[in-house]
């Protein structure tokens, strides 16, 4: 897995000196930070990964490092000189820690003992530099007047876009001064308003909660992860956090189950990070008020990336009931294979297996229930759908037939000329193309932003379909498909959305710069992109500057948009549900779109379509229908769900309103009941809203209301805080979300606790009818992160860049290096 470069001495004192200079370079160079060392007395020449060597400026140890090394700065004046120079310093901030000696090899970081000082960089930068134990001065004089108009300007712009923003339309091609097309602003947090004293952003995540049909995002911080509802994109708030050790890379999926026991949806958030904390699994089952921690004896030490198989990317629960969701694990320490884990515990992954071999980076995987199952897969011959996972290993794509977890079998390897690291990817939603991404053709051979889109009619034998290139070479990191669009992370240009109706001609259909100052090759600004909202939002967390929630406006087509005529639809067993689709705003061509049935809480002998495509001819737009079956089976059931999607829109037509209807199942048989859903949770701070949750049960037919009222009980004093009344419409089987303002709760505190009571029910009966919270049973959202804010010490690097040495031995080996002449590592 490593390979070591090893100085030769001849002397034994030196031959110590060359363990303390070892420097390691994992084949894995992407995801395992190297550390690079810098001096007011060094030498810019070789790549800095030599502490007894260490380069001269910052500006060029950034240029020789990945977006995953470190860069550890001695004591010393470092003056920055153009604009360009102050951009890359700012843009690569999350990477640069000062405070450190040559004397004491880098080993700790003091900056009260060692100052290190960084001239030139405007004043609005130094609390961001001072956390990372920099001095800042601010003193321009030594530019050129050009010079320092423009990194004056500059730094407005980097101070404007570190703070929150709201809802901003895009007008010729501006957004709140972001450049963009056909992208609108609908919210920005900034760290400034997202807890743990977070200063950097790594992936992002959403789903929704079937509970409750909210939507949420999970985004990565350099202090653990935050989730966020964003139901009201233009009023997100944050509903809770996770803290863990300070690192810059964290990855987040979501995997959410039906227990029966509680009648009631549970989601878990998992999460890796490089730091060394292995898995940490969260359980956001208190949503919609709170999430906790789940302890978990994760059998990994750290690791790069997390996917769930098996599952859709809008609720994360199981597309197949006969398919097990299967959480895979990349990168890890041991090896970095891909690991496949069991879900049968959601708290507690078990490892099935591992897949593949080698380093693996990313994975993105598909059903396949076409002729490819039995012509191309290996495992499916006896089962429904063939579970195929495309492996993103650094030099090649693996593809795998994953449907037995435990035996994992390798279909075919992609490889494709000029790579330099195959980053990640994504599947089109017909499984006939995978778009692929390298990480860092740009930054190595200069090359444009490229996509690959390879076609994998044929799983054995893919071969290429096309590509996109851009204008310039900002780096393309995470990509996600959703109809014929593919939503891009950008790094410094930000979101990139793609137009992928034909593979074989790509072209740009919007985009929203979340870094305006710059379009440069650099490993920051946009790192993730999260497109599955049923509201159609966008959610994109930027590294240098927190949590974006944008509103899609390149779906505008002349072909037209497909969308249900509702998202909401109900039925009783024995009955049929006319399920209707929309051909808006376009009609040129023919135009298809297909549909698919996902059940929830229901199973096969539950519902049925009586169709699964849809088809138009040219001008024709009259909505069209399928039929939804719901089968009596005599069963005494509770009301259970299912989901539709409109999928893989054909001849230019696309997807709004997120393409997706939520399906509704009553037992016409069983009494109507209203009652307040299992374990709701009071929320972590009093400066957001308390929800809680009602459910119609049993029977659905003619309208039925109840009257709520909301307590609060603060030293066994009782005041009603909130109340109203409930209703459900003839028909009507959705679960109810009441909100409490936040203003009604000013007195909320540990002390204190909430109860829920209904009453007056009219048209139906009541169960669980009160509810009582205790808040000093309620987790607290952590505000800070578990480790100081200090930056880390080299000794604990992955690099392994150097460590200690009794003070005497440090004494004779530095004499011996230097009087030994300096060269190349």
């Amino acid at each position: 897995m490593e390979r070591l470069r090893l100085q030769t001495f001849l002397q034994p004192i030196a031959l110590v000196a060359s363990f303390a200079a070892i420097t390691v370079i994992p084949n894995a160079y992407a995801d395992s930070g190297i550390a690079r060392y810098v001096a007011a007395d060094g030498q810019d020449e070789s790549d800095c990964t030599n502490l007894f060597r260490p380069c001269q400026s910052v500006i060029y140890a950034i240029s020789q490092s990945t977006k995953t090394d470190r860069v550890y700065v001695a004591a010393g004046d470092y003056q920055i000189n153009s604009t360009d120079d102050v951009f890359t310093i700012a843009a690569n901030s999350y990477r640069l820690y000062g405070g450190y000696s040559r004397v004491t090899q880098f080993n700790a970081s003091t900056p009260e003992e060692n100052t290190t000082t960084l001239i030139g960089i405007p004043a609005q930068q130094r609390t961001l530099f001072a956390e990372r134990g920099f001095r800042i001065v601010s003193d321009l004089k030594h530019m050129r007047p050009a010079e320092r108009a423009n990194t004056q300007a500059l730094s407005k712009t980097l101070s404007a876009t570190m703070q929150s923003h709201s809802k901003a339309d895009c007008v010729n091609n501006s957004s709140n001064n972001f450049p963009c097309e056909k992208i609108n602003l609908l919210s920005h947090i900034g760290f400034n308003d997202l807890p743990l004293n977070a200063s950097g952003g790594s992936d992002i995540w959403g789903f929704v909660d079937l509970n409750t049909q909210r939507e949420y995002s999970i985004i990565g911080l350099d202090t653990g992860v935050a989730v966020v509802d964003i139901t009201d994109g233009e009023n997100p708030f944050v509903v809770g956090s996770d803290d863990g050790l300070r690192n810059d890379w964290r990855d987040i999926k979501i995997y959410q189950h039906y227990d029966t026991n509680t009648a009631r949806w549970q989601a878990y958030a998992y999460v890796t990070t490089e730091a060394n904390q292995g898995l940490a699994v969260i359980d956001m089952t208190g949503l919609p008020n709170s999430v906790t921690s789940v302890s978990y004896a994760s059998d990994i030490t750290s690791a790069h990336n997390v996917y769930i198989a098996g599952v859709d990317y809008t609720f994360g629960a199981p597309l197949k009931s006969n398919v097990p969701a299967s959480l895979t694990i990349a990168g890890a320490t041991n090896g970095g294979v891909n690991r496949v884990y069991s879900l049968t515990t959601p708290t507690a992954p078990s490892l099935v297996g591992t897949a593949g071999s080698g380093y693996m980076h990313d994975g993105s995987s598909v059903l396949i229930s076409d002729a490819r199952k039995n012509t191309d897969c290996v495992n499916a011959l006896q089962a429904d759908n063939c579970v195929v996972y495309a492996d993103f290993n650094e030099d090649a794509i693996v593809i795998l037939d994953l449907t037995n977890p435990a035996d994992p079998e390798v279909i075919s390897t992609i490889t494709y000329s000029n790579s330099e690291y195959v980053h990640s990817g994504w599947w089109s939603e017909d499984a006939q193309t995978l778009f692929v991404h390298d990480e860092l053709d740009e930054f190595y051979t200069g090359a444009q932003t490229q996509v690959r889109a390879f076609n994998m009619s044929n799983l054995r034998s893919p071969v290429p379909a096309g590509n996109w290139q851009s204008n310039n070479r900002t780096i393309d990191h995470n990509g996600f498909v959703r109809g014929n669009r593919y939503y891009m992370s950008n790094y410094t240009a930000g979101l990139t959305v793609l137009d992928i109706t034909n593979p074989q001609s790509i072209t740009r259909t919007g985009y929203f710069d979340t870094v305006p100052a710059s379009d440069s090759t650099q490993f920051s600004g946009a790192w993730g992109a999260y497109p599955f909202y049923p509201s159609g939002k966008i959610a994109i967390s930027d590294i240098n500057s927190g949590l974006y929630l944008l509103q899609d406006k390149t779906l505008a087509s002349t072909a037209g948009e497909f969308t249900f005529s509702t998202q909401q639809y109900s039925g009783e067993e024995g009955n049929t549900v006319e399920i209707n689709v929309e051909r808006r705003n376009g009609s040129t061509g023919a135009a298809t779109v297909q549909l698919e049935l996902q059940h929830l809480t229901t199973t096969t002998s539950d519902i049925s379509l009586d169709n699964t495509s849809l088809s138009w001819s040219d001008d024709e737009t009259a909505s069209k229908s399928v039929t939804l079956t719901i089968t009596a089976d005599g069963a005494d059931e509770s009301v259970e769900s299912a989901a539709i999607w409109l999928k893989n829109p054909q001849g230019g037509a696309t997807l709004t309103n997120g393409g997706l209807a939520y399906i509704q199942v009553a037992d016409s048989s069983s009494a109507n009941t209203i009652q307040l859903m299992a374990n709701q949770s009071a929320p972590a701070a009093n400066e957001q809203p308390f929800m809680f949750v009602a459910q119609r049960l049993g029977g659905i037919s003619g309208a039925v209301s109840v009257n709520y009222e909301v307590s609060l009980t603060v030293n066994s004093a009782s005041t009603a805080v909130a109340n109203g009344t409930i209703e459900w419409a003839d028909g009507e089987a959705a679960n109810k979300v009441v909100s409490v303002p936040a203003s009604a709760l000013t007195e909320l505190s540990a002390a204190s606790s909430l109860e829920i009571n209904l009453q007056n029910a009219i048209n139906t009966q009541l169960a669980n009818a009160t509810v009582s919270i205790q808040l000093q049973d309620q987790p607290t959202a952590p505000t800070t992160p578990t480790t100081p804010s200090t930056p880390s010490e080299p000794s604990n690097n992955s690099s392994g860049g150097g460590g200690n040495i009794p003070g005497y031995i440090f004494i004779a080996l530095t004499a011996l290096l230097l009087c030994r002449k300096k060269r190349s590592v």
